[in-house]
């Protein structure tokens, strides 16, 4: 089975080939590669947050109920002061439970948040490969109303740009230029026979179809 960062790094791969694809066939190809890859992810994450907090999970009866199931945060604010960067998890009613629900591991290039028995679910909030090295040690948490702050001492006093590596790369990364001695066609081609031989049983099935479809198309001169 793939590591989350093998799945991480496919992930990025297939966004960055949604922004060059213009028709909407390959589109929706990709955004299903897209999905499935999202949710192997969020499945794997969820799955090294449930190991990672498990030690403090022992000391409290609440910190896990069976039956109940992880949703991942997807929206998330920060800021920062000349010490710490600051990250805002909005979470409904969570200054409720107990604070032995609400765990947050610090690790010197990440953040895992795991809000556990919160209206039946748990909730997980995971920031890997931060712009800068922080101090686990000299970082903390504070619950406040409908909110987890996640406070992140910084190793050593600077501005960040970024929260994250990726977002920085993101951002830094040149616009692709067009090149019109290259058939677009044979470049789309080439990417979608990437997919497929990178892809599992039924991204083939997927792409072998509308491989078939394009040609019938062709054939009957419909592009």
């Amino acid at each position: 089975m793939a590591t989350l960062e093998e799945i991480q790094k496919d992930l990025a791969e297939v966004k960055e080939l949604l922004g060059l694809v213009k028709r909407e066939r390959p589109r929706r190809l990709l955004q299903t590669e897209q999905a499935r890859l999202e949710t192997e992810c969020q499945t794997l994450q969820v799955k090294k947050s449930s190991l990672s907090s498990s030690d403090e999970s022992k000391h409290s009866s609440q910190s896990h109920v069976p039956g109940t199931f992880t949703v991942k945060l997807t929206s998330y604010g920060w800021d920062q002061s000349e010490n710490f960067v600051k990250i805002y998890a909005s979470l409904q009613g969570v200054q409720k439970i107990s604070a032995e629900n609400v765990i947050v591991e610090f690790k010197e290039r990440s953040v895992n948040l795991l809000v556990t028995n919160l209206a039946g679910k748990n909730h997980s909030l995971n920031i890997i490969d931060l712009l800068h090295p922080i101090d686990p040690a000299r970082s903390s948490k504070k619950v406040k109303a409908d909110m987890v702050l996640v406070l992140c001492r910084k190793k050593q006093i600077s501005t960040w740009q970024y929260l994250t590596s990726a977002e920085h790369k993101a951002q830094d990364k040149p616009t692709p230029k067009y090149d019109d001695t290259v058939d677009p066609g044979e470049g789309l081609m080439d990417m979608m026979r990437k997919l497929y031989e990178e892809g599992d049983d039924d991204m083939k099935r997927t792409i072998s179809k509308a491989w078939v479809e394009s040609r019938d198309k062709q054939a009957r001169g419909e592009f």
